[in-house]
């Protein structure tokens, strides 16, 4: 874990995998930046973000951001790319963000029958296409 990054990575009672604290986190306070590949296509740890001009923007997420579960009321949201604390949350809280709406709703994936690897590596190929 890299110096200063207040949180790891661990098994969640929510869902699988989900990302902890590792100290004491203050509202408002910035926790990490999500890093990842464009894609227009939805799917396991993508992050669907409203751009500039109102469009949807998707993010296949491919570091520990990718592991921040849903829970209502959350601790966390993400003003663009960078997750920030909307609550102090306490050293060993998981951090959690609202996916909103998209839960209660019927979403259909549309991954051509490729498997994620495939379309992972798809969304690499075509991410400068997306700029």
């Amino acid at each position: 874990m890299p110096d200063g990054v207040p949180y790891e990575v661990r098994s969640s009672a929510l869902h699988g995998r989900g990302l902890f604290a590792t100290r004491a986190i203050r509202k408002g306070q910035l926790i990490g930046e999500a890093e990842g590949v464009r894609t227009r296509r939805d799917g396991p740890h993508v992050l669907w973000l409203i751009d500039d001009d109102g469009g949807e923007e998707g993010w296949r997420l491919t570091n520990a951001m990718r592991y921040v579960n849903h829970d209502t009321p959350a601790n966390a949201h993400f003003e663009g790319l960078d997750l920030v604390a909307v609550a102090d949350i306490p050293e060993g809280a998981e951090i959690t963000f609202d996916y909103g709406t998209l839960l209660e709703e019927e979403v259909a994936f549309d991954d051509g029958g490729r498997s994620s690897e495939e379309a992972t590596r798809d969304d690499e190929l075509s991410a400068g296409a997306l700029e």
